[in-house]
């Protein structure tokens, strides 16, 4: 009689299955958002027992946060390194930045960070947390530029503050962007006007007239 044979199973180590967890997370929240991750949601995609998920992540809140640092983690390291390293510069590094949100995100993945930015949590829902420690995150990212761009003797919460709003600025640019106002070369070169009038003042001069993409 022949012998049956078995078919191998892919067995993965803990990191390697956290992995494997957490790029099933982020495919999820690009296609549905955040309302779509959760535990169940998660084994499904990932065709894991629920006991297997919470191992690695025994509660809501803590895959959210992990799956925010999957998702966004190098974009912020890439964008903290491009104000650093050019903090006399700072219209270089926006541009750096500008290119990250148009060109290096997928759209899902812009729509999940611009959610997990500006939408207001209540304080006891689990995702809350995660966009709290986001929101610092994205405020530390251009602080190395503030001084050249306001002027120095500021204070670190003043330099947090301030660089949580001009990121906002590249939220405004997307937006416009987005919704057809304006394409992304006009867009840019508005942002890096608004930069120079904060520098110079009327030194500036006009701002860049702005145009609508080819339909």
């Amino acid at each position: 009689m022949a012998e049956k044979k078995t078919a191998k199973r892919n067995y993965l180590n803990r990191q390697q299955r956290r992995q494997q967890l957490l790029e099933a997370a982020a495919t999820i929240v690009d296609e549905q958002g955040w309302p779509g991750l959760t535990m169940i949601s998660l084994a499904e995609r990932a065709e894991v027992s629920r006991q297997l998920v919470y191992q690695h992540f025994p509660a809501i809140d803590e895959l959210l946060l992990e799956t925010i640092k999957h998702l966004f983690g190098s974009l912020y390291q890439d964008s903290q390194a491009d104000f650093n390293q050019q903090p006399n510069n700072i219209e270089q590094a926006v541009q750096a930045q500008h290119r990250h949100y148009h060109e290096d995100l997928s759209a899902g993945r812009v729509r999940a960070l611009w959610t997990i930015l500006f939408t207001p949590y209540n304080a006891d829902e689990p995702i809350a947390k995660a966009a709290r420690m986001i929101r610092r995150i994205s405020a530390d990212v251009p602080a190395a530029a503030i001084p050249g761009l306001v002027g120095e003797g500021l204070i670190d919460s003043q330099r947090r503050h301030i660089g949580f709003m001009i990121d906002m600025l590249f939220w405004g640019s997307y937006s416009l962007v987005s919704d057809g106002e304006m394409d992304k070369d006009s867009a840019l070169e508005l942002l890096l006007w608004m930069l120079k009038r904060f520098k110079s003042g009327d030194k500036a001069g006009l701002p860049p007239v702005s145009n609508k993409p080819a339909s």
